[in-house]
């Protein structure tokens, strides 16, 4: 018989465990056959798609042990319930529904993976509306915010773990006690993410590229992150530079400039520069952020202009920027700043100074009061 893609993957991985980690299979629970599937899942409302039946096929999962230890965290820190013990959460969930931004709770959502951390953590195989299975995502419960890392299917999510192991960037602990993986080499596993799971990175540039509302901007930025692919700098440099007619589209061009700062590409500065001049404070604040946050030191002094802004809120973050960006033609105008009304641009022109005293020493005493 043919082994599929996902087959071959799920070999590689026990291939790399059995000369890395050993220990880690005997926590494994054997394989189920085709009819011991069908029997446990007969009466659920969803499909079960093959690519799961292709996994519990190959290993029934590992125990969710309050023991560490007693757990094989194989996928990259994570685990995989045995499949009854899947069905049993499955099902809970549906009588729960709890409120979720992720939609956990959709009957499409089977939880099949967990992680040694907790349960704010577990990772979900999502089937379609064609009753086929879909992406893979991981959901982050913390401080009452939810993320997710996603993969295209399940085989790309198993085949981008192979891969890992097989090139070194994923480890796993020499701990004799603790049977899991973790990231070793992130620029290389975000690198094997990226190829294999393609489709998830064309949606996210085509979604960005469509913006049709700052709640859509908002639903994708957490990916947007996570992507670091400088195809989403250019995007999002069109995005700054959109005409605003409505205050959506202000809150959409402030969150650009401020994505642009957190994402930290060079090719965002002068952009960012032009963005100085907006009419908007908001903007203008964002863009400060974001100028500080790459520590771009201008030839010109467009700070300076923006330390005698009417608004506070601009001058507070110029006044940060000229602390982060360190260069000494800040010391006049911060001297001034330090006379500022506003409490919260004087503290901040006080920490901008400290900044500047602990790489200049010379300058300390040039404070006239």
């Amino acid at each position: 018989m043919t082994l599929t893609s996902l087959n071959q993957a799920l070999h590689r991985i026990l291939k790399w465990l059995e000369e890395h980690k050993p220990e880690a299979i005997s926590l494994l629970q054997p394989g189920l056959s085709n009819r011991e599937i069908e029997e446990l899942v007969k009466d659920l409302p969803i499909h079960f798609p093959q690519e799961l039946y292709d996994l519990y096929k190959w290993k029934n999962g590992s125990e969710d042990s309050p023991e560490q230890e007693n757990v094989a965290y194989i996928f990259n820190g994570f685990s995989f319930y045995p499949l009854e013990d899947a069905i049993k959460i499955y099902r809970q969930k549906l009588i729960e529904r709890n409120r979720s931004t992720l939609n956990i709770n959709n009957p499409g959502w089977i939880e099949i993976f967990f992680h040694y951390i907790g349960k704010e953590v577990g990772g979900y195989v999502v089937i379609d509306d064609s009753q086929e299975a879909g992406q893979v995502i991981f959901a982050y419960h913390k401080d009452g915010a939810e993320t997710a890392d996603r993969y295209a299917s399940l085989t790309s999510m198993i085949t981008t773990i192979a891969e890992c192991y097989e090139t070194g960037a994923y480890s796993i602990t020499k701990d004799e006690y603790f049977t899991g993986s973790q990231t070793k080499d992130y620029q290389k596993a975000h690198q094997i993410w990226c190829k294999h799971n393609s489709e998830i990175v064309d949606s996210l540039l085509e979604k960005l590229q469509k913006l049709s509302s700052y709640q859509s901007f908002i639903d994708i930025a957490a990916d947007i992150r996570e992507l670091k692919d400088p195809r989403t700098v250019k995007l999002l440099i069109r995005v700054l530079q959109r005409p605003v007619l409505t205050y959506d589209d202000l809150c959409i061009q402030k969150f650009a400039a401020k994505m642009l700062g957190e994402l930290g590409d060079a090719g965002a500065v002068e952009p960012l520069i032009s963005a100085l001049q907006n009419d908007s404070w908001m903007t203008q604040y964002w863009t400060a952020i974001s100028l500080g946050q790459v520590k771009y030191k201008p030839a010109n002094d467009p700070w300076i202009e923006h330390l005698k802004d009417s608004h506070n809120r601009v001058r507070e973050m110029a006044v940060w920027a000229l602390g982060e960006i360190g260069d000494l033609r800040a010391v006049e105008p911060l001297i001034d700043v330090l006379r500022d009304s506003d409490y919260r641009v004087k503290q901040a022109a006080n920490e901008a100074w400290d900044k500047l005293v602990a790489r200049f020493p010379a300058i300390e005493e040039e404070i006239p009061f």
